[in-house]
């Protein structure tokens, strides 16, 4: 709903400014955050009609916003208290900042920053502990309600990108629990072609790293 509608929007006419400036028209992240929340309110009020328990919402809106100059971050979801109602919260950026979803925050927020600790502050390794805490999770075979695979993306001014995330010799390149060749494959005349990615992290991290603080996919 949220890609429809963004991506069918028409240009309004104000005939009473006619020098209102294109710059002033386009929408802040924050509006596009709002429109997420109608939408996801709309939908978990629905759900909750049926299954009161099971209404729970929780989201990100991220990237570059145009309007403000500044990457943005909102977190938009509800809570046990007032399940119908779905708010919206801007969270800080920077490398040091964790946003964490789900029911399991404290404790993969204090996984992560006990892997950070032996890294030195800054390096890629140090920004990149989320994805080698996660992928740890994972390989350890008990992803309870988080999961069962590992997906990055990463946002710049101009667009947003997911990554591939490769195992060294496996030849596999998934994509949110799929393998873009084995799986999807081509599509009439055309393959995925995602542009670029990670290697898979070890439980130390990524041994040929040391400092890298202009790497974007760690970021």
């Amino acid at each position: 709903m949220l890609a429809t509608v963004l991506g069918d929007l028409q240009e309004l006419a104000y005939y009473d400014a006619p020098d209102y400036p294109f710059e002033e028209r386009i929408p802040a992240l924050a509006d596009i955050a709002e429109l997420a929340r109608k939408l996801a309110e709309r939908y978990i009020q629905s759900i909750g009609v049926h299954h009161p328990s099971n209404a729970r919402c929780e989201l990100v809106i991220f990237g570059f916003c145009i309007k403000s100059s500044n990457f943005k971050v909102f977190r938009v979801s509800n809570s046990p208290d007032t399940p119908a109602s779905v708010g919206i919260e801007e969270l800080p950026v920077g490398d040091s900042d964790l946003i964490i979803l789900g029911d399991r925050k404290a404790a993969i927020r204090e996984r992560v920053l006990s892997l950070r600790t032996r890294f030195e502050v800054g390096s890629a390794n140090w920004r990149r502990a989320p994805i080698t805490a996660l992928a740890a999770i994972l390989r350890e075979g008990e992803t309870g309600s988080i999961g069962g695979y590992l997906q990055l993306c990463t946002a710049f001014r101009d667009d947003v990108r997911h990554l591939t995330i490769t195992a060294p010799g496996e030849g596999q390149f998934p994509f949110i629990g799929f393998d873009l060749y084995r799986d999807i494959g081509h599509i009439g005349g055309f393959s995925p072609a995602l542009s670029f990615g990670l290697s898979a992290p070890g439980p130390d991290g990524w041994a040929e790293l040391t400092r890298d603080p202009d790497s974007a996919a760690g970021r």
